[in-house]
């Protein structure tokens, strides 16, 4: 498929349907290559993932990290949650 081939868009909007559907482990999943290919939606919603613990061990080191890395790439959500944190 084209989101396995890396196709971002492709990826955003099954991360976004697994979202929807409440499915921790495939939002995870699509969080992270999104975040390894330098997306910063990934990036942040990965950092979601850590920080309440959907298919992941809950991290709030490792979710303000990211955060502070999509924020770094003009998230602005990430930036809002960090002025939060």
């Amino acid at each position: 498929s084209a989101a396995k081939n890396g196709h971002a868009l492709s990826q955003k909007l099954l991360m976004y349907d697994a979202l929807r559907e409440g499915n921790d482990q495939a939002v995870f999943w699509w969080a992270k290559a999104l975040h390894k290919s330098g997306d910063h939606e990934g990036t942040k919603v990965l950092g979601d993932c850590y920080r309440y613990g959907h298919g992941v061990s809950r991290s709030k080191h490792v979710a303000r990290k990211l955060y502070r890395m999509a924020a770094d790439k003009g998230n602005e959500d990430a930036r809002k949650i960090l002025e939060k944190w």
